[in-house]
C-alpha cells in the first residue's frame, strides 16, 4: 500500500484505485495517483516551486509512504510477523533493505514512485479524455 505524505498540510492521500485519476491534499500542493495500479506503479506531483527539467521539485515537500501488505494483511503486529513477512520479501524490496514493514519513500528513490511533471489527463467520458489544466481538487 502507498499513499502521499504531504510535508505542507500534513495529510496522508491514498491514491483512487483507478489508474491516472489524481487526489489532491487539504491544502492543494501535491497530488498523487497509480501510473500503473497492477504494478504499484505510483506518482506524485507538486504544484508549487520550482522544478528540474525532468518535473522533479527543487525543494520536494511530499513522501510516498509505503506500508508492507504483509503488515496490513498479516494480523496482529508482533516482533514474529515482522520477522516471518521480511523473510518472505524479495531482497530488492525496500522493506527488507531497511528492515522495516513501514517506509517514508522520496519519488524517484525505487523503481515505482516517481514525480511527475505534469497532472494526467482526466477521463470523464471513456472517449474523451480531457486535459487537466486547473491547479486545485475539482476531480475529487
Amino acid at each position: 500500500m502507498k499513499a502521499l505524505v504531504c510535508q505542507v498540510c500534513g495529510d496522508i492521500i491514498a491514491p483512487l484505485a483507478q489508474p491516472r485519476q489524481p487526489r489532491w491534499c487539504r491544502c492543494q500542493t501535491h497530488a498523487v495517483w497509480w501510473e500503473d495500479p497492477a504494478r504499484g506503479d505510483i506518482r506524485l506531483f507538486q504544484q508549487f516551486g520550482p522544478k528540474h527539467e525532468s518535473g522533479v521539485p527543487v525543494m520536494p515537500r511530499a513522501f510516498v509512504l509505503g506500508l508492507h501488505n504483509g503488515f496490513l494483511y498479516g494480523g496482529q503486529t508482533t516482533r514474529q510477523l515482522i520477522e516471518e513477512v521480511l523473510a518472505d520479501t524479495p531482497d530488492d524490496y525496500v522493506f527488507r533493505q531497511i528492515g522495516h514493514l513501514a517506509a517514508m519513500i522520496r519519488p524517484g528513490s525505487t523503481r515505482d514512485t516517481r514525480w511527475a511533471a505534469e497532472l494526467p489527463e482526466i477521463v470523464l467520458d471513456p472517449g474523451r479524455p480531457v486535459p487537466h489544466h486547473g491547479s486545485g481538487p475539482d476531480n475529487q
